[in-house]
Formats: structure tokens, sequence, C-alpha cells
């Protein structure tokens, strides 16, 4: 499983369904943790008595410390055995030859929906990630830290947010926290910018941590790798989730600092047509979220007793989402 797509699958299937959102999110809070050290890392390095003495050979010292990590991902990689969900779709003979056909066919409409569920965690949070240390060196006339440690202290607040997510969407449901995420920052996108622009440190860092750590990592981006998971069958759930996110990443993601960029331009240096760019992104997602079925096995359950047509068991459809 060469991305994190697959640690997302692969969490899913191995945790119980009632514990499948919080499993599930330990992957997400791990790419923060990254970004945590990361910037730590940096940090340190910079801070070299000399200036030549970074530009020499002290920037070089974070690249070789990642060599640690890719090592460990290997041996756990080497160590880990597949999902009995996998292995049991393979020993029924469940294994698509073409899987990548398969998704697209079967469950095309799925992986739309999918994308366009990702639209917020790739716009707004690009946006906030890659654009606005430019924003407040060139617009507001700060320093580049003064977005890169509002950053930084967001990603740390993630790390303990998005477990809490995935594990609050064990109980009330992976919808309701995601479709709360979407509409969170359509109605916080230009509040976000308002606050960004008072040039105020406690300020931006509450903003950041806000927009970026509360709505967009946890309430989004946390439930997202079970809902992801559970919408597919186990023979095409790894390859239409990489479908999903890497055409989330390349149209999205990775443009949105550069789109960030024009709108803020186009707006005369100021960031609205930014800030409405940022609510749509939200709206489809909640709108692409609310198209897509409940998963959670408890939120399930509910409803069922709810309308009566169940015991309060949990289905055998449900014990494995999308199986």
């Amino acid at each position: 499983m060469p991305n994190s797509a697959g640690a997302y699958v692969w969490t899913a299937e191995s945790a119980k369904p009632s514990t499948r959102g919080f499993y599930a999110s330990l992957p997400g809070a791990g790419e923060f943790i990254g970004v945590v050290c990361a910037s730590g890392a940096m940090a340190a390095v910079s801070s070299l008595s000399e200036e030549r003495q970074f530009l020499d050979w002290g920037w070089r010292l974070p690249y070789l410390a990642s060599v640690l990590v890719v090592v460990v991902g290997f041996v756990l990689r080497w160590i880990s055995e597949e999902s009995e969900t996998f292995r049991a779709a393979v020993s029924e003979g469940r294994k698509a030859k073409a899987p990548i056909v398969t998704a697209v066919r079967g469950h095309g409409r799925t992986i739309l929906l999918m994308i366009g569920a990702g639209c917020a965690t790739a716009i707004a949070s690009y946006s906030i990630q890659g654009y606005l240390p430019s924003y407040v060196t060139e617009q507001l006339g700060l320093t580049s830290n003064d977005a890169v440690l509002p950053i930084t202290i967001a990603s740390a607040v993630s790390v303990l947010s998005i477990p809490c997510a995935g594990w609050l969407s064990d109980r009330v449901g992976r919808r309701p926290l995601m479709i709360g995420g979407g509409i969170g920052i359509a109605v916080f996108a230009a509040p976000f910018w308002l606050l960004v622009g008072t040039k105020s440190f406690p300020v931006i860092v509450l903003a950041v941590v806000i927009g970026f750590a509360l709505i967009l990592n946890s309430l989004v981006f946390g439930p997202a790798g079970s809902f992801y998971a559970e919408q597919l069958p186990t023979e095409v759930r790894y390859t239409g989730l990489v479908l999903a996110r890497e055409i989330t990443a390349v149209v999205f993601s990775g443009t949105a600092p550069f789109v960030a960029a024009v709108l803020v331009h186009a707006d005369g240096d100021q960031p609205w047509y930014l800030a409405a760019f940022m609510a749509l992104s939200g709206i489809i997602t909640a709108v692409c979220v609310l198209l897509l079925p409940e998963t959670a096995p408890r939120a399930l359950r509910r409803r069922a007793l709810r309308d009566g047509s169940s015991d309060g068991s949990i289905p055998v459809d449900v014990e494995y989402a999308g199986v």
C-alpha cells in the first residue's frame, strides 16, 4: 500500500465496526504529526549560530533524518498482514482482475461524490496551508512566521482533534460531522480572512486553529477515512479510494494556492473572492456527503430502531459496510 489511501483502507478493514471511525482517523492524525515534526526540524536547523552553517550543511539534516522515517515505514509494512476482510474477499474469488475498470464502471457515481466530498479539505485547507504565508507577507506586510507558526500550532491541535472526531463519528455518524464541517467552513471563510486581516498574531492563531484544525481537519477530514472506505466493496475499495483522493489532490489541492493567488489579485489584493471560493468548496462538500449513504453502524442501528425495522442488532451488511 504505497500511499495514505492504503493506510485508511487497512485500518478501516482491520478495526471493529463500532470503532472503525476512530482507528481510520489515526493515519490522518499521523500526517499532521509529520507536519509538526517537519516544522520543528526546520526551526531547529534554522537556529544555527551562523547563517552560513545552515546554507552549507544544516538544511541537509532534516532530509537525512527522514531516512529513519522511511525505514520505519518499510518495517511496518513488512510486518503488517492484509486485513481479514481482504483475505476473505480473495478466498471467495472476489478479487477484481481489473479493479480500476470495475471501480469506474460499477461505482463511478460514488467515486465522483467522494471527489466532491473532498473539496473543502482540498480547496479551503490548501488555501490556508499553501497560500496564507504568501498572503501575510505580500498583502499584510508581516513575516512568513506569522503564518507558518499558526499553521504548525493548528497541526499540533489536529493531531488530537482528528482522532476525537473519528471517535465521535462512531457515535453520531460520519455524515453529520462532515456536513457540519462543510457548512462550517462556508460560514467561517469570510470571518477567517477578517481575523487574519487584523495582523494580530494571537488572532491569526485563533483563526487558523478554528478554520484549519477544528472545522476542516476535525469535522471533515477526521471521519473521512472510514466514511470513504465504507462506501465501496472490498474488491475495489483501495482502487476507488486512491482514484478519489488522487484526482482531488491533482485537480483541487495542487491548484488551490495558485487559484487563491489569482483570486486575491483579481480582487485588488483583497481576500473576498478567495473567501467565496472557500465557502463554495464547503457547500460542495456538504452536498456531496448528503448524497452519499451513512455508514456508521451505531447511526444506522439507531435509525433502524427509530423506523421500527430492526431489533437493534447490527445488520450483517453493516458489519463490514460496503462488502
